[in-house]
């Protein structure tokens, strides 16, 4: 599946995935990496997780839908529920048997000029999950539990020796510890921050050197 680790900012969002893909019908991991956030339209993107090429296509859908006519937020979300819960329901036709989720994630600005992060996946019927105060964490991954607990650890570590949160850092050695537990998620990663300015970064491996533009204040913890 993925790993997604966000972060909401004051008028924007932190937005990161790995690049591992799994096959819906095999449940085999695919060779090549692949970026898994893609710009949705100015100031918002997408990010999806699960069933590969099904959520590529829901994905797809609804950046056509979007980008052809203006809508509100509220309006593009009740329509990424409706192309990803119907997507969902069709993968069944061909993997009948398949125990993948399908996740959904929007960051960036809202009408106001917001940050906020807006997940929906099948775990819970693709009813919005919001994220909207600033210094706020989002994650889910194929073990929610796993990169729950990897970010949630990294970041107790780094606020004990930084000043400040490095973003990039605090992914990058996020998902290190989830790839000792979890064989489906993988370097490189991609990077994306809208704020001020928006930064759209693949491939970024381990050896990453540290952007000045990715460095936040630390959360209440």
């Amino acid at each position: 599946m993925t790993a997604i680790i966000g972060f909401c900012l004051e008028n924007g969002a932190f937005l990161a995935a790995d690049s591992a893909r799994t096959d819906a019908d095999s449940g085999q991991l695919w060779s090549a990496p692949v970026k898994k956030i893609e710009k949705l339209r100015d100031g918002i993107f997408i990010s999806t997780g699960g069933l590969g090429t099904i959520g590529h296509i829901a994905r797809d859908e609804l950046i056509a839908f979007v980008q052809s006519r203006e809508m509100s937020l509220s309006a593009v979300i009740d329509r990424a529920a409706d192309i990803f819960s119907d997507a969902y329901r069709r993968s069944f036709v061909s993997a009948p048997r398949h125990n993948i989720p399908l996740t959904c994630v929007l960051a960036g600005k809202d009408d106001e000029g917001k940050g906020f992060i807006c997940s929906l996946s099948s775990s819970n019927n693709f009813e919005p999950f919001w994220v909207r105060n600033v210094g706020q964490p989002y994650f889910t991954g194929s073990n929610t539990d796993i990169v729950i607990q990897a970010v949630s650890d990294v970041i107790h570590l780094l606020k004990s020796t930084d000043n400040k949160l490095l973003l990039d850092k605090w992914v990058i050695e996020s998902v290190k510890r989830v790839m000792k537990v979890d064989n489906s998620v993988s370097f490189p990663l991609q990077l994306v921050a809208v704020s001020d300015q928006t930064l759209n970064i693949f491939p970024v491996c381990e050896n990453h050197s540290y952007l000045s533009e990715l460095v936040t204040e630390f959360p209440e913890l």
